[in-house]
């Protein structure tokens, strides 16, 4: 994405690595998120000019069985994101 750039899109965070970007979807539900939610946030990038290096989910609820399964996910859930070292 350059200076510029628009994209009628909805993200939480995106990164921009080297190898591409990594677009962070927050989600605080009640219930576990689901394949067709992931799925969707997923769609909002298919399309567009960049490469997708790995999509990022946080959920307060955790993750339904089928999204943990593919590959270009990596998903934390409440107690995950409490567990993580940010300090140094």
């Amino acid at each position: 994405m350059s200076s510029g750039t628009t994209v009628d899109r909805e993200f939480d965070l995106v990164i921009k690595t080297d190898n591409g970007y990594v677009p962070i979807e927050c989600k605080y539900t009640k219930e576990p998120i689901g394949i067709s939610t992931v799925n969707g946030e997923k769609e909002q990038w298919l399309g567009l000019p960049f490469k997708i290096r790995q999509f990022v989910f946080s959920s307060k609820s955790g993750f339904d069985e089928k999204e943990k399964k593919q590959s270009d996910l990596l998903l934390f859930d409440l107690d995950e994101m409490h567990s993580l070292d940010i300090d140094d």
